[in-house]
């Protein structure tokens, strides 16, 4: 598993931002 990168501005759940 590839480890989750901390995004502090980008909280918000956009098409793009749908893959874990």
């Amino acid at each position: 598993r590839m480890r989750k990168k901390k995004h502090k501005k980008m909280l918000r759940r956009t098409r793009h931002q749908r893959r874990k």
